[in-house]
């Protein structure tokens, strides 16, 4: 007798590269969609010299095999410009998404 093991597998969208305008709000959502039940999905951020970023505690919704995962970050200021990353892990496997927040500095015309 013997065991196959069939990987999970797991389908992440998360958002593109984005911009903020400095003092707005950064709202940002990780979606998975996972064969092998609910995903837990984490979060991190680093600066484009390599700094970490700390970041607020997600909000994860979770509807059958689909998990919604939020942060939302009031306020904005240039330390929060950088490297963001979406982990999602299951039973079976883990996925990642990375993407670049620049902030931009308001207009004066």
């Amino acid at each position: 007798m013997y065991c196959v093991i069939v990987p999970m597998p797991m389908n992440l969208q998360a958002p593109n590269n984005t911009g903020v305008l400095v003092n707005g709000m950064l709202n940002l959502s990780c979606r998975v969609e996972s064969q092998g039940g609910a995903a837990n999905i984490t979060w991190s951020a680093t600066t484009l010299a390599g700094g970490v970023i700390s970041l607020p505690e997600a909000v994860s919704d979770v509807n059958g095999f689909v998990t919604v995962s939020s942060i939302s970050i009031n306020n904005i200021n240039q330390s929060y410009a950088g490297n963001y990353s979406c982990i999602a892990t299951n039973r079976a496997s883990t996925v990642s998404q990375s993407f670049i927040v620049s902030v931009i500095s308001e207009c004066v015309c």
